[in-house]
């Protein structure tokens, strides 16, 4: 792994359906709380944090030049800020879940591995995760000139399994030993970063230091 002399630039995206923002300080507590549900922490391959736990690895989370993460947030009218902390652009949208694209060293430089979590339980079956998953490509393959894109699942989670196949992703392997079926989905033709910005315009550049 190269040191992570640069910092990665950070951005935030709304439509009309969610919105995805960075994974800031403001929103551990609510995450931290999904992160205590035995089910998630099965189905993700996860071991319960602590809060203190869980704030350090928020803070990695952002530094970690190998990874990029949003918060997934679901559209709502009816609020203003869910939590009177959040920034203002969180306005009108409430925290749902997170999606994570993972550059590792031992994968080639054009693939980047995917997952997608829907934490919130009122949240699901509302198509948020397939949305996420689809900008979430877009958003790698424009910045990051990645086009092949890698899920591992367990085998037991059909729900899963049945979102990546209705966006039409593959699956090329199964590992017995970890009870994971890996599915992959393949940009023919890339996208450049102003194609992106024309294909979700409410699209920010975030200016901070970590």
């Amino acid at each position: 792994m190269a040191e992570n002399i640069k910092q990665k630039p950070f951005f935030y995206l709304r439509t009309e359906k969610l919105g995805l923002f960075p994974y800031l300080q403001e929103f551990i507590p609510i995450y931290h709380s999904w992160m205590q549900d035995e089910e998630i922490l099965f189905l993700t391959g996860s071991e319960p944090l602590t809060l203190e736990e869980e704030k350090e690895n928020q803070l990695s989370w952002l530094k970690d030049n190998e990874k990029y993460t949003f918060i997934i947030f679901e559209k709502d009218t009816t609020i203003d800020l869910q939590q009177p902390n959040f920034p203002e652009y969180t306005k009108n949208y409430k925290m749902a879940g997170d999606i994570n694209l993972f550059f590792h060293p031992y994968i080639e430089e054009n693939e980047a591995e995917i997952d997608v979590m829907i934490g919130e339980k009122s949240a699901r079956k509302k198509g948020l995760a397939q949305t996420a998953v689809q900008i979430m490509m877009d958003f790698g393959n424009a910045f990051f000139k990645k086009n092949r894109f890698i899920a591992k699942i367990k085998k037991e989670n059909s729900k899963s399994i049945s979102l990546f196949e209705k966006l039409d992703f593959k699956m090329f392997i199964e590992i017995e030993s970890f009870q994971e079926v890996h599915y992959e989905f393949v940009y023919t033709q890339d996208l450049s970063e102003q194609q992106f910005r024309q294909k979700y315009l409410d699209f920010h550049q975030l200016e901070f230091q970590l």
